[in-house]
């Protein structure tokens, strides 16, 4: 009797059940924004609490890829199946593949800092005007005892961009260099 050992799945590596959870969610991001011959890249900076998120909702919800990670981490917990230590896996692929597709098809795209990581920034803005890019940047300021009052919890619809910041920027430079 020959014994079959399932490899285990290396970290950064997906399964293909993983990656068939990832594609769709991958191309629905992509779809939402426009495609340009000079594209844009809309930053939007604030302190946690700010309104950084509605901003984009308000503001940038048609012809933008919206690259979040809390978004994506939302769509993921829906009824995926993928397990929780997996999950930083999967929202790291989706990330970076939405990021290279939309910037390979010179689709606009919006996302939120903080902005603590400040020479992070500017090394993103320098890569995506290598790329071709046109980047806005948008800051939204308020007084910090206002935004801290505003500041949810995390829920089905909110996340802190203090959570999710180091993704966007890890995402930029795994992807735009």
């Amino acid at each position: 009797m020959e014994t079959i050992l399932k490899q285990q799945v290396q970290l950064d590596e997906l399964t293909s059940d993983e990656v068939k959870i990832a594609a769709p969610r991958i191309m629905e991001y992509l779809k939402e924004g426009s495609k340009a011959d000079i594209p844009e890249l809309i930053i939007i900076i604030g302190p946690v609490g700010a309104g950084k998120t509605s901003y984009i909702e308000s503001n940038f919800s048609k012809g933008y890829v919206w690259l979040d990670m809390a978004r994506i981490f939302f769509d993921l917990q829906k009824n995926t199946g993928i397990r929780l230590n997996r999950r930083n896996e999967v929202m790291n692929f989706i990330g970076v593949v939405t990021l290279d597709l939309a910037i390979l098809e010179k689709r606009n795209i919006v996302m939120e800092l903080v902005g603590e990581e400040l020479e992070k920034i500017d090394r993103i803005i320098d890569l995506m005007k290598t790329h071709g890019y046109n980047v806005k940047i948008t800051v939204i300021n308020s007084p910090d005892d206002t935004c801290f009052a505003n500041t949810k919890p995390v829920s089905q619809k909110h996340m802190s961009s203090f959570y999710t910041e180091n993704f966007h920027l890890d995402w930029f430079e795994k992807t735009a260099a």
